[in-house]
């Protein structure tokens, strides 16, 4: 409400303007609180199902995913905050923040060197932001975990692009060991990859995974306009 007040100090507190500005707030932060919680019993059933006692050390493990999600919706709630009427979000400034904020909650800034490669804005609806950067994230917590296991900084490429058709591509790669040999990443993997997996079929786009002796490469494809597919593009491996 304050950043309502200070952006139209002249309007009364239902005009037309603040009460659609308040509605699309209160909605967004539901649906967000509903994907932290679902988030949090996913964990929960994955812990039940394996039926014995946790250690303290993945404890704070899954502490710190559930704080890198929260931290990463507050980022898209104070972003939204200056949004204002035009609908839409700059991804450089987005992303950027949130990298920055699941990298803080995993106590992470000096074991990444996350660089921005994309210049100038690359602006989405502001609907998709999160789920978006809620895959960025995802994938960094996997870079932290996974990318360097003997220790050492990981170097991390983040960007994003439009193809000719009018799709998206948010690309982020890394420089670690890549993925186990055998590993599928379209259909392995634990509640991080699952959770990447279901925001792109959200976002009604496609997610690629490619991987080599110099690190793992994730782009997420979105199609130009809601509903309708992207172009399929091949997994590289």
């Amino acid at each position: 409400m304050q950043a309502i007040e200070a952006a139209a100090p002249e309007q009364s507190l239902d005009s037309p303007v603040e009460i659609t500005l308040v509605t699309e707030a209160n909605h967004r932060i539901a649906n967000n609180l509903a994907l932290i919680v679902s988030s949090v019993k996913a964990r929960a059933s994955e812990i039940l199902a394996h039926d014995r006692l946790v250690r303290p050390a993945e404890v704070a493990a899954i502490l710190d995913e559930i704080s890198g999600r929260i931290a990463t919706v507050g980022a898209l709630h104070r972003l939204l905050s200056r949004v204002g009427e035009t609908g839409s979000v700059d991804l450089a400034g987005y992303l950027d923040e949130v990298g920055a904020a699941t990298l803080a909650a995993l106590a992470a800034e000096d074991r990444v060197d996350l660089t921005w490669t994309t210049p100038g804005a690359c602006a989405v609806p502001s609907g998709q932001a999160l789920p978006i950067a809620l895959v960025v994230a995802e994938v960094l917590t996997n870079t932290v975990k996974y990318a360097h296991p003997t220790g050492g900084v990981s170097k991390v490429w983040l960007g994003c692009s439009r193809r000719g058709d009018g799709s998206l591509m948010i690309d982020i790669s890394d420089d670690g060991i890549g993925l186990p040999d055998g590993f599928d990443p379209k259909a392995d993997g634990g509640l991080g990859l699952r959770t990447i997996r279901g925001l792109a079929s959200q976002l009604g786009g496609q997610i690629l995974f490619r991987t080599g002796p110099l690190g793992v490469g994730v782009t997420l494809l979105l199609p130009a306009r809601p509903g309708h597919a992207p172009p399929r593009m091949e997994l590289v491996t």
